[in-house]
């Protein structure tokens, strides 16, 4: 992405991609414990911790365009840091109550909305109908008859299986990636394309 564009030596990617996995795992990591061990018992999270996690979360997915990689890499790693819980786990969540009632249901829409539903070949819809449904049933197979043979109750079960295959915001995500990379890739094509005429 970015990286391609700079002309930037691999060892530079590098880098900063291990930089920023070190800054995760040996700076984040032991700040948010100690930011959870001296938050007083029912007190809130200081804003200026929050902030300074947020501010992080912005640097993360910088630094991960900048290494070519999809921006939700390297802000994944940083989730997986913070501990999850009160008082910090819960007080992001609240902090973070616009993004999930707002943005993403937006975000959503307008992937839906970029989505060209004309463009689908129904000779081949079949194919993928076929796979998708043998997918599902895959993933209702391998995790219903498992669970209820461990002694989780039937209804757990499947509402466990119903949840596996949901797609949530990263495939929509990823989605929203390819469409932008294949319209842009098609109008490189077609100015190239020009270019040579």
């Amino acid at each position: 992405m970015v990286a391609d564009f700079l002309n930037t030596d691999g060892s530079v990617v590098l880098l900063l991609l291990l930089g920023t996995l070190i800054y995760i795992f040996f700076i984040v990591r032991p700040a948010a414990l100690w930011i959870v061990k001296n938050t007083p018992e029912g007190r809130p999270v200081n804003d200026v911790y929050i902030s300074l996690i947020m501010i992080s979360v912005l640097l993360c997915g910088l630094a991960s365009g900048y290494c070519g990689l999809n921006g939700t890499v390297l802000p994944f790693f940083l989730g997986l840091a913070i501990p999850d819980g009160p008082p910090l786990g819960s007080a992001l969540v609240h902090k973070l109550r616009i993004v999930t009632v707002f943005f993403m249901p937006l975000h959503m829409g307008i992937v839906g909305y970029k989505t060209d539903i004309h463009k689908v070949h129904f000779s081949f819809l079949w194919r993928v109908l076929l796979l998708s449904l043998g997918c599902i049933l895959g993933k209702i197979i391998g995790l219903f008859f498992p669970a209820v043979l461990l002694g989780v109750s039937v209804r757990d079960s499947l509402l466990l299986c119903l949840i596996l295959n949901f797609k949530g915001i990263v495939e929509v995500t990823q989605l929203s990636t390819r469409i932008q990379a294949k319209s842009k890739s098609v109008r490189t094509t077609r100015s190239s394309s020009f270019e040579v005429r």
